[in-house]
């Protein structure tokens, strides 16, 4: 019992020591109330609370929770309190007067300044490292960029004139960011003015207005929801371009364009708890980077541009994330409407078509060479009397002719064939509406890649932009030399030519498609993207089986063989050319011995013979005759015709043999491609998971100070390549199931779905009949 006792008392202090730093105690200070405010507070509570696991319990006193009115003065009151305050183990400033307030302190208990606008204009320090360096200070400040936001802005609308928004507040309380400004704008080729916004008096704005021609809107981090509507509203109303630097909601509200210069509430919160986590894990707050990264996009509101008659650049749309691109864009088309479409307005399709019925009347007129004949005439003479002596001087008669083919060799074999003529025709006609639908099919789908990539290039665009961004706050660190800027200022101009080279596929990609549906070569559309399940004939998950061995493969190609060349209108179409071919060797062949045999009669009436001195008794002459006619002798003509039309024969033959191998090889080959192209989606899917992953890690180092501009270029590249592979990839195995469906000549995605059920019900009989 007495060494129990012993044991407890020298435990005690430790275990004393234990629960003090189990629980950590985090005091607040907020420049004021407002929606960001509350925000940035509950999400910081909610990740701590993620964190705490067994090692803390982080609590929030009310008591140690300061909330100031938008005050300098009282924040740093706030911020002095609370450090002397024995019952708070760290404080953190969550705002941007708070944060000022830190600058060129040494706390005496950690402190953590969240929300650092410039550094170096602050007066706070900074280390090669890219961290404070000093004891109990820790801050966190992010790589804002104004001066190429602004030259964007001005790019995208040739303002003379713009106006910068600023909070009249936050503006006031704070004279660096006045002089900040002043200097960063001083060497701009247009004019830049301050105007300090009073959130609660919006209609004070509406002078300034007339004085600019566009308007940049800082960061308005008192507003509430209701009052950036407001002054939404109000700008629009004046037709002034607008910038927003809160990312896109703000955009989404109405704004022209925008980006982020803040970082998204989620993101900080999520750093800050992290950091403060770190810190009682045992890092020196002097030794944690202070450098945050903002998932910085451009994004522009084409419906805002319209409504203030803004034609924006193709620089600036090349680059920028488009909302409500309907604007431009106009009709909605997916996969189905657009082969719908084609069969009723290309003009492939529809010359095949007149093709068609010009051969059915090629037939009709064959056969009226068969039917009687039948013809009138009417004949009117006039003499000289000296050359007629008694007879008439005037004669006038009318006839009527009948001619019967009773049989002819040349007219039946014509007939025949031209009906031979008419079914390859039909075939001809189906052999185009399956190539227009694979055609409108790949434009499509052509449409859909050049998008993809131009909205990859796009996005890799903006990493550019965003790590020139951070070599330049590198350099201004003294981290780094300027080579490393101009590294990233030769990848940026590299990523802008991509951009537009994608940019020009895109159009001329979307041009063909137009040129396809006979539509206005530039008018504008939309498109679905269809999933890989859409052309569901070996995407359907009821052949998954059937595709995914060996044995099940071959199957499975023996079918599709099968009825490829079973349907196949191109052997279709030869096969009616050899019958015609067959037809007109026949009729060579009996050309010297089988005659032409034809019914001729004739009926004429005098209706008038005038000056005739005698009347003659009969006025009607009729006659009737069989005729027959053989050709004896034509040179070498028909012993010619005969070998020619026996060589066209042979050669029809061969071709139909080569279609057919070339059909099955197409064929089989299809389903191949199709196997692999599938099973490499998920293998480029990993690559981009895996690339993208690589490129968050280096990119942290390289923003930490531990890895170089070749690391990062290299990661970025990577990670170009992977995305760029694993959407053409994907697409091209939806290209590849369209070219397997041409092979078979069945397309699901242009057909009922009862055609697709009994398309399924004969692969399932042929499997049960040659399956085992």
């Amino acid at each position: 019992m007495f060494k129990h006792i012993i044991l407890i008392s020298i435990l005690w202090p430790c275990l004393s020591f234990a629960q003090d730093h189990l629980n950590i105690n985090v005091a607040t200070v907020s420049d004021g109330h407002s929606e960001w405010n509350s925000k940035i507070k509950e999400e910081l509570i909610k990740e701590l609370k993620v964190l705490e696991g067994n090692e803390f319990r982080f609590n929030f006193p009310k008591k140690l929770q300061h909330t100031g009115d938008w005050s300098l003065t009282r924040a740093k009151k706030s911020l002095e309190s609370l450090s002397k305050n024995s019952e708070v183990d760290i404080v953190v400033a969550l705002d941007i007067l708070g944060s000022n307030a830190v600058a060129q302190w040494q706390p005496n208990k950690p402190v953590f300044a969240t929300t650092v606008i410039n550094a170096k204009a602050q007066g706070f320090p900074l280390t090669k490292n890219g961290t404070s360096g000093v004891k109990n200070l820790h801050y966190l400040t992010a790589n804002i960029e104004l001066i190429s936001k602004l030259k964007q802005f001005q790019i995208a609308t040739q303002a003379e004139h713009i106006g910068i928004l600023t909070d009249n507040k936050i503006f006031s309380a704070l004279p660096f960011l006045a002089k900040n400004l002043k200097d960063s704008i001083s060497n701009l080729s247009f004019k830049v003015s301050p105007i300090r916004y009073n959130i609660e008096n919006p209609n004070s704005l509406v002078s300034q207005l007339g004085q600019v021609d566009a308007l940049f809107v800082m960061p308005q981090l008192r507003m509430t929801k209701e009052q950036t509507t407001t002054l939404i509203n109000l700008i629009n109303s004046h037709q002034i371009p607008s910038f927003s630097t809160t990312g896109s909601k703000t955009v989404e509200a109405g704004m022209l364009m925008g980006t982020t210069l803040v970082p998204e509430i989620n993101h900080l919160a999520r750093q800050i708890a992290i950091d403060i986590r770190d810190s009682f894990l045992g890092r020196a707050f002097s030794d944690l980077p202070v450098a945050i990264d903002i998932k910085d996009r451009l994004i522009v509101n084409l419906d805002t541009a319209k409504k203030i008659r803004l034609d924006i650049p193709f620089e600036i749309l090349n680059e920028a994330d488009l909302l409500n691109e309907s604007v431009l864009t106009g009709r909605i088309l997916s996969l189905s409407s657009v082969v719908e479409e084609s069969l009723t307005q290309n003009l492939d399709y529809a010359i095949a078509l007149e093709d068609m019925r010009s051969s059915r009347q090629s037939t009709r007129i064959s056969r009226a060479s068969l039917l009687p004949q039948l013809s009138a005439g009417l004949d009117f003479d006039a003499k000289d009397r000296d050359l007629v002596g008694t007879g008439a001087t005037r004669t006038s008669s009318f006839g009527l002719s009948l001619g019967q083919s009773l049989y002819s060799e040349s007219k039946n074999s014509q007939y025949d064939i031209s009906k031979y003529t008419e079914k390859s025709q039909e075939s001809s006609l189906e052999t185009t509406r399956l190539d227009v639908i694979e055609q409108t099919a790949k434009a499509y789908l052509n449409v859909l890649m050049a998008k993809s990539e131009l909205d990859i290039q796009r996005d890799n665009l903006k990493l550019t932009r965003s790590n020139l961004e951070r070599a330049e706050y590198r350099y201004k660190v003294g981290a780094t030399d300027r080579s490393e800027v101009h590294r990233f200022e030769t990848e940026l101009g590299s990523s802008l030519q991509s951009v537009s080279n994608a940019q020009s596929l895109h159009k001329t990609s979307k041009n063909t498609l137009n040129q396809i549906l006979h539509r206005p070569i530039e008018e504008s559309f939309q498109i679905k993207e269809p999933s890989l399940e859409q052309p569901q004939i070996f995407g359907d998950k009821r052949l998954e089986k059937f595709i995914a061995s060996p044995k099940n493969v071959t199957i499975f190609k023996n079918f599709l063989s099968k009825i490829s060349i079973e349907d196949s209108p191109e052997l279709k179409n030869l096969d009616a050319k050899i019958k015609a071919q067959e037809r007109t060797l026949l009729a060579a062949s009996r050309k010297r011995y089988v005659p032409d045999v034809d019914l001729v009669a004739r009926v004429d009436r005098i209706l008038d013979d005038h000056g005739a001195q005698f009347n003659t008794q009969h006025d009607e002459n009729w006659s009737i005759g069989v005729q027959f006619s053989l050709p004896l002798y034509q040179g070498s003509r028909i012993s010619a015709e005969k070998s020619q039309a026996n060589i066209e024969l042979r050669r029809l033959d061969l071709l139909r043999k080569q279609t057919k191998d070339f059909i099955e090889v197409t064929t089989r080959n299809s389903v191949a491609q199709a196997g692999t192209s599938r099973r490499n989606i998920k293998y480029a899917n990993s690559a981009v998971e895996a690339a993208k992953n690589t490129l968050t890690l280096v990119t942290d180092s390289y923003v930490r100070g531990s890895a170089s501009y070749t690391d990062l270029l290299d990661a970025q590249n990577s990670y170009l390549v992977s995305r760029l592979s694993s959407a053409n990839t994907k697409y091209q195995h939806i290209l590849d199931l369209i070219t397997l469906q041409r092979a078979i000549g069945f397309f699901d995605f242009s057909v009922a779905k009862s055609q697709k059920e009994s398309w399924f019900n004969s692969f399932y009989k042929y499997v049960q009949t040659y399956g085992k």
